[in-house]
C-alpha cells in the first residue's frame, strides 16, 4: 500500500485471501491523518467493516482510497469483486449543529447524588466528585428540527480531544500522548433504546435512527477509572504481608496519585453525519 502524502504514523497489514485483499490500517500517532491510499488488488470494489458495531459500508471502486484517520484510530478495508463498485455519495443534511455543552442533570450512581452541571466539564474538578470512580449517569431533553431527524443522518460528537506533547516515561511502561473528550467510556440511550456503545477514536456515534422530530430524551452513562477512587485513599501498607512472604512485589507508578479528568469534557454536539470528517468513509473515492 502506498500513501500520499507519505505519513510515517499510519502503518498497515496486508492479508489476501482467494476472493478478498484485507488491509488493517491504523495510526499510531496522536494526531488526525487525511491521506490517499493506493492499495495493491486487483479486486472491484471496496468496503468498509467496522469490528465494532458488525456492520460495512461501501468505500468505492478500483485500488485509490482517500482515508481520513482520527488520532490512534484503525480501519479495516475489504476489496473483493462482489463488494458493489462505484463511487460513495455522502449523505448530505442540512442542519445547525445542536450544542448539548449545557444543562445536564448528573447521578453519581453509586452513592446517589444528583445535582445539574450547567456546563459539561470533568467531574473531578468539583469536590463531590473529586475521587468518585464509578459510574456517572447524565439526563437531559434536546429537541430536534425535523430535517435533523432523518434516520442515519445524525451523529453524536463528543469532540476530537487534544495531542499531548511527546515525553520519556520514567518507568517501564507506555500510554498514548492523547487527552481524550469523553474520559472513560459511555453507553448512549436515545428515548430509552440502546444507541450504542463509544470508548475509541473517533469518538462519535451514529444516532439518527433513534431520534425523532421534537423533544427527545438523552441518557449517557460514563465511567471513568480507578485512579480517583485510589487517590483519595491512604497509600496501602504491605509491611505485615511482606514479613510472612518477603517482599514479592512492588507497586508501580502508585505514588502520589492524582485524580484523573473524568466525565464529558465537553464540547458535545449533534452535528449531521457528512460533518464528521475522522472517518466515517465519507471521503472515499
Amino acid at each position: 500500500m502506498a500513501i500520499e502524502p507519505a505519513t510515517p504514523e499510519v502503518g498497515f497489514i496486508h492479508r489476501r485471501l482467494p476472493e478478498a485483499d484485507i488491509y488493517f490500517i491504523a495510526n499510531t500517532g496522536n494526531r488526525p491523518h487525511n491521506f490517499t491510499a493506493t492499495f495493491r488488488t486487483e479486486k472491484r470494489g471496496a468496503e468498509w467493516w467496522d469490528p465494532f458495531s458488525g456492520t460495512s459500508s461501501r468505500a468505492g471502486s478500483g485500488p485509490v482510497l482517500k482515508v481520513a484517520l482520527a488520532p490512534y484510530e484503525s480501519r479495516v478495508v475489504v476489496f473483493t469483486d462482489h463488494a458493489q463498485p462505484g463511487k460513495v455519495q455522502p449523505t448530505v443534511t442540512y442542519f445547525d449543529p445542536i450544542d448539548l455543552i449545557h444543562d445536564w442533570q448528573v447521578t453519581f450512581d453509586k452513592t446517589g447524588v444528583s445535582d445539574t452541571m450547567q456546563t459539561l466539564h470533568s467531574w473531578a474538578d468539583d469536590e463531590t466528585g473529586k475521587y468518585y470512580s464509578g459510574t456517572v449517569t447524565y439526563r437531559r431533553s434536546v429537541d430536534i428540527p425535523q430535517n435533523g431527524a432523518t434516520a442515519g443522518s445524525a451523529v453524536l460528537d463528543f469532540g476530537v480531544g487534544t495531542p499531548v506533547e511527546r515525553a520519556k516515561l520514567n518507568l517501564p511502561g507506555m500510554r498514548t500522548w492523547f487527552d481524550a473528550p469523553l474520559r472513560d467510556a459511555a453507553i448512549v440511550y436515545v428515548n430509552g433504546k440502546l444507541a450504542g456503545s463509544v470508548w475509541h477514536p473517533p469518538f462519535s456515534l451514529k444516532v439518527g435512527p433513534f431520534l425523532h422530530a421534537g423533544s427527545n430524551e438523552l441518557k449517557i452513562v460514563v465511567a471513568n477509572t480507578a485512579i480517583n477512587e485510589l487517590a483519595g485513599r491512604a497509600s496501602t501498607d504491605y509491611r505485615l504481608l511482606w514479613l510472612c512472604y518477603g517482599k514479592r512485589f512492588a507497586s508501580q507508578d502508585m505514588d502520589h496519585l492524582e485524580p484523573l479528568p473524568s466525565g464529558i469534557l465537553g464540547p458535545l454536539l449533534i452535528v449531521p453525519a457528512n460533518e464528521i470528517t475522522a472517518s466515517e468513509g465519507n471521503s472515499t473515492q
